[in-house]
């Protein structure tokens, strides 16, 4: 998949790499991507065909650290289609099923099952910041970017790497809002 952000609209079927397999996961509207992101981890199986799925099973049970390759390319496979790192998506889409998110997104027309994973994600965002002032806009894109304590990301911090609740916490209190999103 390219890097165009035509992607969050794309119907294309989506490439991983898997152990050093190559899949083709089928186009998946955005409910399907919801539907299973309770699963986070093993999203890219998931999404494969169950004859794909099969073979996935079969390569991660052959590799002695099979569960951590699954988790990093499921990662990786949301933030693909989504054009932005996986845990933003992740919370775009947790909060686009919220009632007062879902009924906003349903009163503007979009329906999770007639559009692409990452044009509901694009629309969610939208809708969180279309009447946000500029202070508002930097404290929810703040919060939607800070990445999940357990992940390491070498944009955030030294060698130990920040505490992201702790950064959360010294933003809210700087800009004197409360807690955002969190992952």
């Amino acid at each position: 998949m390219g890097s165009s952000d035509a992607v969050l609209i794309s119907r294309e079927p989506v490439e991983v790499v898997l152990a050093g397999a190559r899949f083709l996961l089928p186009y998946a509207p955005a409910g399907q991507w919801i539907v299973q992101l309770e699963w986070l981890d093993t999203l890219a199986a998931r999404m494969a065909t169950p004859a794909d799925r099969e073979v996935m099973t079969d390569l991660i049970l052959d590799q002695p650290n099979g569960r951590d390759i699954l988790r990093n390319v499921s990662r990786q496979l949301l933030s693909a289609v989504c054009r932005r790192p996986w845990w933003e998506a992740y919370r775009l889409l947790d909060l686009s099923v919220s009632p007062q998110g879902l009924g906003h997104l349903a009163l503007a027309g979009m329906r999770p099952w007639e559009c692409a994973v990452g044009e509901w994600c694009a629309a969610t965002y939208a809708l969180y910041t279309r009447d946000a002032d500029d202070k508002s806009r930097l404290q929810f894109d703040f919060r939607l970017s800070i990445p999940p304590r357990d992940h390491r990301d070498n944009g955030w911090g030294d060698e130990r790497g920040d505490d992201p609740e702790e950064i959360e916490r010294a933003m809210a209190k700087m800009t004197g809002g409360g807690r955002g999103i969190t992952g």
